[in-house]
C-alpha cells in the first residue's frame, strides 16, 4: 500500500499516537510555516513503529540555510527546549531543529536536497515496504527491538541479519523486488 505521505490527514484516522501527533502538528500549523520547503512528517510515527519517546521529525528541502534558520527560529522558537544545530555531514551542510510541543519533541531537519531523496526518507519507504510484508508479527519484533534501545535502522538490520552500517545496508533494499523481499521474511518466520 503507498501511501501520500504529504497529506498528514492519514494521521487523524490512525493510532491514538498518531491521532496525537496530527493535533499538535494542525496546532502549530507547522506544515503552512514550513511549506516553501516541502516539509514531510518521516520516521516511526508515520509508519506505527513509533515508541512512547518517538518524536515527530520533518524533512525540508532547503537551500537558503539563513533564510530557513530566521524563519524556524521566529516560528518555534518559543517553543520548549528549543535549540537549532547546523553542521557538515559527509560534505553537505544539514540543518537540524529540535523543540517540544505537549508530549512530542519535533525535529526539523532539512538538507539541499529534495526530500524523497534523503536518507530518513528513504528509510521510511524502505521500512513501510518491509512492514507491509512482514505484517505484524514483523512490526512486534521492530518495536521490541527498539524498546530495548536500538535506533530504527539497526532494529530493522538486526531482524534482517544485515551486516555493515545498517544505515547503508537498508537503503540497498530500494532495488531489491517484492518477490524478494517476501521470500526473504518468508525464510524469517
Amino acid at each position: 500500500m503507498e501511501s501520500d505521505w504529504r497529506n498528514i490527514k492519514y494521521l487523524y484516522s490512525g493510532s491514538r499516537k498518531q491521532k496525537s501527533a496530527y493535533d499538535v502538528l494542525i496546532k502549530t500549523n507547522i506544515f503552512e510555516i514550513l511549506k516553501g520547503y516541502d516539509p514531510i512528517l518521516i520516521g516511526t510515527i508515520p509508519i506505527e513503529i513509533d515508541i512512547e519517546k518517538s518524536d515527530l521529525d520533518i524533512a525540508c528541502e532547503v537551500y537558503d540555510f539563513d533564510k530557513f534558520e530566521q524563519l524556524v527560529q521566529n516560528s518555534f522558537g518559543n517553543y520548549n527546549d528549543f535549540s537549532i544545530n547546523r553542521m557538515i555531514y559527509y560534505d553537505k551542510e544539514v540543518f537540524v531543529a529540535n523543540f517540544f510541543v505537549d508530549e512530542f519533541e519535533i525535529e526539523l531537519y532539512a538538507e539541499a536536497l529534495s526530500v524523497e531523496k534523503q536518507n530518513g526518507y528513504r528509510h521510511m519507504i524502505i521500512e513501510n515496504r518491509i512492514l507491509n510484508f512482514g505484517g505484524s508479527k514483523v512490526k512486534d519484533i521492530i518495536i521490541k527491538y527498539k524498546n530495548n534501545g536500538l535506533k530504527t535502522e539497526p532494529a530493522f538490520a538486526k531482524y534482517l541479519n544485515l551486516s555493515g552500517n545498517p544505515y547503508d545496508e537498508l537503503l540497498k533494499f530500494e532495488s531489491v523486488g517484492d518477490e524478494d523481499i517476501e521470500k526473504l521474511l518468508k525464510v524469517k518466520n
